[in-house]
């Protein structure tokens, strides 16, 4: 089953451990998701932080990683350079 993270609070730390996406908070894990299940990550929350471990394996997933502005408006969008090919046809079609 495929899951879009929705990351809305501030001060989280996203990384990549053993295959699962974990969210922690002052060093403490909050919650841990199989890579594999990632479809999107929206990040809302500022004063977030990530490991490039896990945007790279986000991204040979073919997962976007979505980055929203004080508003909550989507300001970026981080693809992998080799995606599916219905992101291809998306980004041209757009």
């Amino acid at each position: 089953m495929d899951q879009i993270i929705d990351i809305a609070t501030d001060g989280r730390h996203l990384s990549r451990d053993r295959g699962f996406m974990k969210v922690s908070e002052g060093g403490t894990e909050i919650v841990r998701t199989p890579l594999d299940q990632i479809a999107g990550v929206i990040v809302h929350a500022h004063d977030t932080t990530w490991s490039t471990s896990l945007l790279c394996e986000l991204a040979g997933r073919g997962a976007p990683v979505v980055l929203c502005s004080s508003n909550h408006a989507p300001k970026s969008v981080l693809l992998p350079i080799e995606g599916h090919h219905a992101q291809g046809a998306r980004m041209r079609a757009q």
